[in-house]
């Protein structure tokens, strides 16, 4: 006998066999379709049907049969190649309306608790939906409520400002899944194969300090903190290597590289760090995050799945009666020929490992990063914080130069609506201009650099980071509201607070709403 999980595994799987045969339609025919005449009769017919299935007085067990029985006779009935396409996109797009993560008592709804347990107090981490992906070239995730940018018109209802078109295949229409192809071009791989991990983040907030009408109004907001660590110069020993002795070439051009060799200061990078963390803990922060390069060897060390850097620092936060963030992203870490960035729950408990897949080249001295790309694991880390965010990690250069992997994989594909950019470069300019490039997918985008790796202006300012607001091209400026005068000299700790609303309404023409930016430092 086949057990109810199993049968919904069928369901999903059937469902990945019908988007491995329109994973090929492209934004524009996907348009096209739905001006076929017969496109709304189909679609109704196929909803219809469905329902019958799934209504019927049986066993949960048996309603499922009888869907997966109806998915095929629909696929069947098909004859013509336009119908065809057009019973596909109907059943994928209720079925995927009729998908909950919770249990539900309405018979026809589908219920995928099981297959996420997305309800427990712990991360989840699901690689995907459906087990046949690798045969059919497919993955299906789950997609949880997020917050977006929209725009309320006088004689519409309001709509997501996200264009739908620039989203592949058809993801833009699907409510509670997503899905991606397994071969993905990038800009060193032809046919790069990505492994996704949805990291689910359990809702549960506990803040001892915080009364439960604040958290009630937080809820509507993402909260981030970003620490720049320090202001030293010369934090990193660098090294330079031969095109002979470079570990990896793109096309077997030879070229010079660069490698990390040590951080010269570690006992101050990792004093910058706790003193942030620790004030940032008073915020009731979402998530915090700090600079590209500078995670030392005692930050790094992890003890049976536990971080035994964050665990006295947690320790010391919750017996003060403080919020830790759901999500703690240390430094990253450049360490034999890889450039990483550990990713931690609220208890210190290590969810993954997000690598570095693009290097820095340094036009101006012939130099590129010397990252060994064999080395580097091909794991992308989806974090879902339920009703507000799906964020994507991208590390420094990634974020300028592979607009293939962030633009169409990440906001396209995955349908990120945060992208966090760790860095630690000298330069602002392409940072600053390449934010505001992604508010028409609806994606936030929050840099942060490190101030000792920034080049000193004349004028005495400097950008450290900065964000992009969905919804709008105008960006906030780190710099612009910094209390320190960009000097380290007497102050404990150090970090931008970024408030990003998840119930955003703009009138049309969009308002230049943007994120609040504020300086924490003492």
């Amino acid at each position: 006998m086949v057990s109810l999980t199993n049968k919904k595994v069928m369901v999903v799987n059937l469902l990945a066999s019908v988007l491995s045969n329109l994973l090929n339609l492209g934004n524009l025919e996907i348009s096209l379709y739905t001006a076929v005449e017969e496109y709304q009769s189909i679609h109704e017919y196929v909803r219809e049907k469905i329902r019958e299935a799934l209504t019927r007085p049986v066993s949960e067990e048996e309603r499922m049969e009888f869907l997966l029985q109806r998915m095929n006779e629909l696929l069947k009935e098909a004859e013509s190649e336009k119908s065809k396409v057009i019973t596909q996109m109907a059943i994928v797009e209720d079925i995927d309306q009729r998908i909950t993560y919770e249990d539900c008592e309405d018979v026809s709804r589908i219920s995928l608790k099981c297959l996420t347990k997305a309800t427990t107090d712990e991360v989840v981490n699901i690689k995907a939906l459906n087990t046949n992906g690798k045969e059919l070239g497919v993955f299906i995730h789950p997609k949880f409520p997020v917050s977006s940018a929209r725009v309320l018109y006088e004689e519409w209802k309001d709509r997501p400002f996200a264009i739908r078109n620039i989203h592949q295949g058809l993801n833009a229409h699907l409510r509670n899944i997503l899905y991606f192809p397994i071969k993905f071009k990038d800009c060193l791989d032809e046919n790069h194969t990505y492994n996704v991990h949805s990291l689910i983040i359990p809702e549960h907030v506990e803040s001892p300090q915080v009364d439960d009408e604040t958290v009630k109004t937080e809820r509507d907001t993402t909260r981030i903190g970003f620490s720049p660590i320090s202001n030293m110069k010369s934090l990193l020993k660098t090294v330079d290597i031969s095109a002979e002795a470079m570990p990896y070439h793109v096309g077997n051009i030879p070229y010079k590289g660069i490698s990390v060799e040590e951080i010269t200061d570690a006992s101050r990078v990792e004093k910058g760090f706790e003193n942030a963390f620790y004030e940032a803990c008073k915020c009731n922060l979402d998530v915090f995050f700090s600079a590209e390069m500078l995670c030392t060897e005692k930050m790094k060390a992890v003890t049976n799945g536990q971080s035994d850097y964050l665990k006295p620092l947690i320790w010391r936060a919750r017996l003060n009666g403080l919020s830790v963030p759901k999500l703690i992203l240390l430094p990253t870490r450049w360490e034999n020929s890889t450039n990483y960035l550990l990713i931690f729950d609220e208890d210190g408990t290590l969810l993954g490992k997000q690598y570095k897949h693009t290097p820095y080249v340094d036009e101006k001295y012939g130099k590129v990063e010397a990252l060994d790309m064999t080395k580097a694991s091909d794991d992308i880390y989806l974090i879902h914080l339920k009703n507000r965010q799906r964020i994507a990690i991208v590390i420094c250069a990634e974020f300028l130069a592979n607009l293939d992997y962030v633009r169409e994989f990440l906001c396209g594909w995955l349908g990120v609506t945060l992208i966090l950019v760790p860095s630690y470069s000298k330069g602002e300019q392409d940072f600053v201009a390449s934010l505001p490039i992604y508010n028409n997918y609806g994606v936030n985008v929050i840099w942060g650099d490190c101030c000792g790796a920034v080049k000193q202006k004349e004028d005495g300012k400097r950008i450290i980071g900065g964000c992009s607001y969905a919804g709008t091209d105008t960006i906030k400026r780190f710099g612009d509201c910094v209390k320190c005068g960009f000097s380290c000299e007497g102050k404990q700790h150090c970090f931008f607070e970024i408030e990003l609303s998840t119930r955003i309404k703009q009138e049309k023409p969009s308002s230049p709403e943007v994120a609040d930016v504020r300086h924490q430092c003492d």
